[in-house]
């Protein structure tokens, strides 16, 4: 069978079962630069998904490791896209999903890291819970810091922009079921990113001014709930994050973004009452945070969040 051949069948055969509604067809793509072991670990855990509709595609942000010559040795079912350029992650997962949609109509795309896993069941239960809420736009699951650990990375994100603090519920909670209820949620990371599919394509996707990386996954949630659509957190979809912030080093460079599309992002979203209380909470943030660097050896890291500052500052606030 031809790769042209192969690839009308695929889609004539999830068109079958999208006409049987048994299942909605889910569109994977796992975002991929440089972590060629944890990445590995991501593709073996959705080939051990109890799900039977998913379409996977390995979007490769020019990876120099290896990363997609092992994962094509290993996964020849999936699709892995070498990209020659590092389109940052906005751009990278925005070309997986242009990628997804010539191999299958997907009802669902959900977005993961290379340095994430998944437990069996997590598709179907997002599927589950998307088929529960009708104007479900956005649902992301329950992750943990590693496999079995126990540890919570993330049960949503709280936005509060009166106070300018963004942050992830329950990191570094031991779980003891505190979080096992399903509700409304601000947003989530990119990392467990589950969006029906016309909502992602009529917000446009990701917004790329916010590469090459920083807040576009927070973004990308408050556009959908300002479209209409809920962005749900669902406890049973279990997953980890080995790449928790907790643990990792600090990069100047990532700092440097961060700050800078956090402006971007209060630009954009924050009214203008809430940006007058920012003006007086964030810089105290800023101050304590700065004060922890110097603690922990890490000055050099505060030139590079004050440069991000000043871009965020200049720059676009669209």
């Amino acid at each position: 069978m031809t790769n042209s051949q192969g690839k009308a069948y695929r889609s004539a055969t999830f068109a079958h079962r999208r006409q049987s509604r048994l299942r909605d067809v889910i569109g994977v793509v796992v975002l991929s630069f440089n972590k060629r072991a944890q990445l590995i670990e991501a593709l073996a855990s959705i080939e051990r998904a109890d799900y039977p509709d998913l379409v996977t595609v390995v979007f490769d942000n020019a990876s120099s490791d290896g990363s997609v010559e092992a994962a094509r040795a290993r996964f020849r079912h999936f699709t892995i896209i070498a990209n020659p350029e590092n389109l940052g992650a906005p751009g990278g997962r925005n070309a997986g999903r242009r990628h997804l949609g010539r191999l299958a109509d997907c009802d669902i795309v959900v977005f993961l890291d290379d340095d994430a896993e998944v437990t069996p069941s997590y598709f179907r239960r997002i599927e589950d819970c998307f088929a529960a809420n009708h104007w479900a736009g956005v649902v992301a699951g329950k992750t943990l810091t590693g496999p079995g650990s126990g540890v919570i990375m993330s049960a949503g994100i709280k936005v509060n922009f009166y106070t300018g603090n963004i942050s992830d519920i329950g990191t570094g909670e031991k779980d003891r079921g505190q979080y096992d209820k399903p509700r409304e949620i601000d947003a989530c990371g990119g990392f467990t990113l589950a969006v029906r599919a016309k909502v992602f394509d009529q917000l446009g996707g990701i917004d790329e001014a916010f590469n090459p990386y920083g807040w576009e996954d927070v973004d990308f949630c408050l556009r959908a709930r300002k479209a209409g659509y809920k962005v749900l957190y669902e406890p049973r979809a279990v997953m980890c994050h080995k790449g928790t912030r907790a643990g990792r080093p600090l990069k100047a460079e990532y700092e440097q973004h961060e700050v800078r599309n956090y402006f971007r992002l209060l630009g954009r979203h924050a009214n203008l009452a809430q940006k007058a209380t920012c003006f007086f909470f964030v810089p105290l943030r800023m101050s304590r945070v700065a004060w922890l660097m110097i603690r922990t050896g890490h000055a050099g890291v505060i030139l590079s969040q004050a440069r991000g500052f000043f871009d965020g500052l200049r720059g676009p606030s669209r």
